[in-house]
């Protein structure tokens, strides 16, 4: 069983970012020679295919662009001579729609790896406790609460702007698809700080599409990039839960 071991642990390895390795299993049997030679010709497809699925969006978004930002210009220019309200609607769905191809550009150039992401130590606690007064008010007008849990300067090393992108999304995505309270704990360990995000599953949820949205795939893609960081999202029992783990940063003076 040995060769099955090897196997699996290299099977463990491979992610996205790496989808151009191959397996190897050294003093294996024929049959297992040919359930490498098969499993390699798989993780060849399975390359390919992933570079050509980026590749596309990348290039659907960046064609988009230009006539949405053209179609904006028009609806300027042409103000005097459509109903106000009906002028300010179309601004605002096309404003919407030029947001969202810009962050399907983004997560396209994130999941290529070409976002150059950097590492800093810094607290997290001004810029959760601004996030959360803005969100708090969101989830009111819903009739839910955000519940927080965290320990004063918590240092992380990790991209400052990216972390707060990174927070928002994970608010923006408990507040849309879940119900109910939401808690947003963080636990300083010696290794990692574990950031983990829960919320009760909205009831209308489609299973099958929980943890691949735009937002939580843009968070894995920006992750990916800082050694010692991941993601993670799963569902246990009614509950959808989005952790995120980080290096412990150095100590930051106080000012």
């Amino acid at each position: 069983m040995h060769p099955i071991a090897c196997l699996n642990t290299q099977l463990q390895l491979l992610g996205p970012k790496n989808l151009y390795r191959r397996v190897s299993m050294a003093q294996a049997d024929g049959e297992f020679r040919e359930l490498q030679l098969h499993i390699n010709s798989l993780l060849e497809r399975l390359q390919v295919a992933f570079v050509q699925l980026g590749e596309f969006s990348a290039k659907v978004a960046h064609e988009l662009k230009t006539p949405l930002t053209l179609l904006r210009l028009k609806v300027e220019q042409q103000a005097g001579q459509i109903d106000p309200d009906f002028a300010e609607l179309l601004q605002d769905e096309l404003k919407r729609l030029s947001d969202y191809v810009e962050r399907m550009l983004f997560l396209a150039r994130a999941e290529q790896g070409r976002i150059p992401v950097s590492s800093e130590s810094f607290a997290i606690d001004p810029i959760v406790d601004d996030l959360i007064d803005t969100y708090t008010v969101l989830a009111q007008t819903d009739h839910r609460s955000i519940r927080l849990r965290y320990p004063k300067g918590c240092v992380v090393q990790f991209d400052k702007e990216y972390f707060r992108q990174i927070l928002h999304n994970l608010m923006s995505n408990a507040i849309r698809h879940g119900a109910g309270p939401i808690l947003l704990c963080i636990r300083q360990g010696a290794s990692h700080t574990v950031l983990s995000c829960i919320n009760a599953v909205n009831p209308g949820a489609k299973t099958s599409t929980l943890g691949v949205g735009l937002g939580l795939r843009l968070i894995q893609a920006l992750v990916a990039s800082v050694p010692g960081a991941s993601f993670s999202t799963t569902r246990r029992c009614n509950h959808f839960v989005a952790r995120l783990r980080l290096l412990p940063g150095a100590a930051v003076p106080t000012q």
